[in-house]
């Protein structure tokens, strides 16, 4: 028992933390409990990272707790498998759910790497990933990260998922982990060990996933994303169609890492790139000004009828108004040719109906 909290089983040990499932025992909901052995730094910095991403992409932070000068942070506890397990399940994933993955782990990053100075995971791998039951990928375990300004930290990470040219520590890092997890979810295969094989060949993939792995695999940091916003941005404009790359398809034959002729290929995927958007922006603007004609046309047709049924009703309405009340007036059409009786006694003239007419005269008399 730590504070309100009552352990239910140990799920997982690090070089610095244990993590238990543990139980409220107020509210009876299930929570991680990560129990940190003599690293108050990475408590800290964990629970600093969880309150910045507040549950996006990442377990909501629920509590803290001092337990015998031991650092405990409570959060949420995430059902499901590590990406690790998942992929021993599935060795190879389909391109669109890889995408997905992929997005998931990198919209957890944006917070960190937009934050001023920027945070940088540093240890990105499957087993620090989570798999929900509701297929969500999401990261956990954030002692390891480091801001970018501090120098006296130690960097952690695993072989095989960190860079081995960089020299400072950046959020190319990040970027260059999760397009090693990028290839591993596509192929099975982890791509150094893929490369010492030389079957590292992504060329059967379409086009625009072959680029954005390239890209964030490169040996060279200046030529990697420079953060999660801009890969993320990659990878779904070119998913939805915007960003296309064909360039240079014969030149890489699927080798993502590969520095030879990458600068001329780079500027010859550039120059059909804008030329490609540029297009598609003349046509685009063209489909909005034809619909926009159609659109206006279509409305002024159907004001139009609408007007005119409105004044045909009306003058019909007004019509009938008229003939109703000329009709008690003059209810037989041949009034004016009937016949008038004179009365000399009142020197006035009646009609059939016995009224007086006013307006008689002599000459409707000779008629």
């Amino acid at each position: 028992m730590i504070a309100c909290y009552e352990i239910v089983k140990k799920i997982g040990s690090g070089g610095r933390s244990d993590v238990y499932l543990v139980r409220n025992i107020n509210t009876k909901m299930l929570m991680a409990m990560k129990v940190y052995r003599n690293a108050t730094k990475e408590a800290e910095r964990e629970v600093e990272i969880l309150k910045l991403l507040g549950g996006k992409g990442a377990p909501f932070l629920i509590d803290r707790v001092e337990e015998e000068g031991k650092t405990c942070v409570v959060m949420e506890y995430l059902e499901g498998m590590t990406l690790r397990d998942y992929i021993r399940m599935h060795p190879v994933t389909s391109w669109e759910k890889s995408v997905s993955i992929i997005g998931d782990i990198l919209a957890a990053l944006i917070p960190m790497h937009m934050n001023e100075p920027p945070y940088v995971y540093g240890d990105i791998k499957p087993e620090n990933i989570m798999i929900t039951k509701t297929g969500q990928a999401r990261l956990f375990d954030f002692g390891s990260v480091v801001r970018e300004d501090e120098k006296d930290r130690p960097v952690y990470g695993t072989v095989g998922y960190m860079p081995k040219t960089d020299e400072k520590i950046g959020c190319e890092r990040d970027i260059y982990g999760v397009g090693i997890i990028f290839y591993e979810l596509l192929t099975g295969n982890i791509l150094s060990r893929a490369v010492e094989k030389g079957s590292a060949d992504i060329s059967h993939f379409p086009s625009w996933v072959s680029r954005i792995m390239q890209k964030a695999v490169h040996i060279r940091k200046e030529e990697r994303y420079k953060n999660a916003s801009e890969m993320y941005a990659a990878l779904f404009n070119a998913e939805n169609g915007y960003d296309i790359d064909k360039a240079g398809k014969k030149s890489r034959q699927g080798d993502i890492i590969t520095e030879s002729g990458y600068r001329e290929v780079n500027k010859e995927r550039k120059s059909k790139r804008r030329n490609h958007l540029m297009g598609r922006k003349i046509k685009d603007r063209g489909n909005v000004y034809v619909a926009e004609v159609k659109r206006v046309a279509l409305s002024g047709l159907l004001k139009g009828f609408m007007i005119f049924a409105f004044v045909y009703f009306a003058m019909s309405i007004f019509n009938n108004t008229l003939e109703a009340k000329a009709g008690t007036i003059y209810p037989d059409e041949e009034y004016i040719y009937e016949e008038y009786r004179y009365e000399e006694s009142e020197d006035t003239y009646y009609d059939t109906y016995g009224r007086k007419d006013l307006f008689y005269d002599d000459s409707m008399h000779n008629r």
